[in-house]
């Protein structure tokens, strides 16, 4: 079992017009001082938003609430908990919870009032490739030493069934959006499809934290890493964790840079940095074929997604440039 979202995109109901009313209720019910949204989650679309975070304060101290109307398969604090059991005396953890209820089937919510923690992100998806690989490469280190059991059991089957039915998913929830996007892209599709199938073939999966973007995790004053999103954590295909902050720096360009060669130099960066700083605990041929993965939904799912967001002439760039960077590693 493990937290599915993409697949909730046709059921799920917005939480915006209700949001604030729900964040009122805990308000009330714990003292928390809300000062501010920070961020919203959605599902592709912003109709479809899921979770909405808050500053504040809670009793005199900086808290952020996180509210969502989305029951998870596992609930995030209880994923917090295992991590923390294996984590204690490492540099790497989750936030302190303050308070928290999980999804309350008659409210349609869950709640929890965390730490704010006051540390830099852990690098900028912005900013240049060096910097954000460097900061990085040992983060990962440590959070590989400080998780080395998993959560939960291995689901049954082969690595490469998960991944055909993870395709799968994806072209589901792209045609219900926009059928004219999967059949544009059909032919390179089919391509990326085989090259992940069979670079996965014969391999075990692994467990990890599947959304290790710079936002994702913050430096504290005194080192420690502390890290979010943690209803990401779950069973994966090896080099998932790696290819997934490598393709966030392409996805973050502005427009200005959304360039053959600026994705070139990101890829290739950190791909000589896992080569060099972490060959003994991640490969670089699954970051790479992780990075066909990425593109496959890139192509279908974020890169449309950009649209509510951006002009067309910016999404236009950073979807030929996505496709420059899949037909490179193709060969």
């Amino acid at each position: 079992m493990q937290n599915r979202i993409v697949e909730k995109f046709a059921t799920h109901q917005d939480f915006a017009p209700w949001a604030n009313r729900a964040i009122e209720d805990v308000a009330r019910a714990t003292g928390f001082v809300p000062d501010g949204e920070v961020q919203r989650r959605f599902i592709y679309d912003p109709s479809k938003t899921w979770r909405v975070r808050v500053r504040g304060t809670l009793e005199g101290r900086p808290a952020l609430l996180r509210i969502e109307n989305l029951k998870l398969e596992i609930d995030e604090e209880t994923i917090r908990a295992s991590f923390r059991r294996q984590a204690e005396g490492s540099r790497v953890r989750p936030p302190i919870t303050y308070a928290t209820r999980p999804f309350d089937d008659g409210k349609g919510y869950a709640w929890s009032i965390d730490e704010y923690a006051d540390g830099r992100m852990l690098f900028d998806s912005v900013g240049v490739s060096n910097a954000a690989a460097r900061a990085f490469m040992p983060f990962y280190r440590a959070y590989r030493e400080a998780v080395r059991e998993p959560f939960w059991p291995a689901p049954e089957g082969d690595i490469t069934a998960f991944c055909a039915q993870q395709f799968d998913g994806w072209l589901t929830v792209a045609r219900e959006r926009d059928a004219s996007v999967v059949q544009r892209h059909a032919p390179l599709l089919e391509r990326l499809r085989e090259r992940v199938l069979g670079g996965v073939r014969g391999l075990p999966p692994r467990f990890m934290h599947a959304h290790l973007t710079g936002a994702d995790v913050r430096v504290a004053p005194d080192g420690t890493y502390v890290v979010f999103a943690n209803h990401f954590w779950s069973w994966r295909q090896p080099g998932y964790d790696v290819a997934f902050p490598l393709w966030g720096q392409w996805m973050a360009l502005p427009e200005r840079r959304r360039t053959p060669s600026a994705v070139r130099d990101i890829t290739e960066t950190w791909l000589a940095a896992v080569r060099g700083e972490l060959s003994d605990v991640v490969s670089a041929d699954d970051v790479t074929t992780m990075l066909f993965n990425r593109l496959f939904g890139s192509l279908i799912l974020d890169i449309p997604a950009q649209r509510h967001r951006e002009s067309e002439a910016s999404v236009a760039a950073l979807e030929a440039t996505c496709i420059a960077e899949a037909e490179r590693l193709l060969g």
